[in-house]
């Protein structure tokens, strides 16, 4: 069985975009989109490659999923998933993986 892992900045960014979300649309909607997210986690470590590869962004080996509007930024090995980040698809994704040092 294939696992997940969330960095402490993936994490992170969980709670801003739950956090947001409650405060914008209410907690209701807020826990649906985050089950949505953990569910998509879920698939990635099940069935890791999912996604496409953005030298543009990276020359790291990550891969980048898109479940609408947010980016799931991730990296996967034989025994499980890394999710580095969750970023909403708006913001300079480049310049936020520099500066994680992703």
């Amino acid at each position: 069985m294939s696992r997940y892992l969330l960095t402490e900045s993936a994490s992170d960014d969980l709670r801003e975009i739950a956090a947001y979300l409650a405060e914008q649309v209410g907690e209701e909607t807020a826990l649906r989109i985050e089950d949505g997210l953990f569910a998509k986690f879920a698939s990635l470590a099940e069935y890791p490659g999912q996604g496409h590869s953005r030298a543009d962004l990276t020359s790291l080996p990550l891969l980048f999923f898109s479940v609408d509007p947010y980016l799931i930024v991730y990296q996967s090995d034989a025994s499980r998933v890394v999710i580095h980040a969750i970023f909403h698809g708006a913001r300079d994704v480049k310049r936020h993986l520099k500066q994680r040092r992703v």
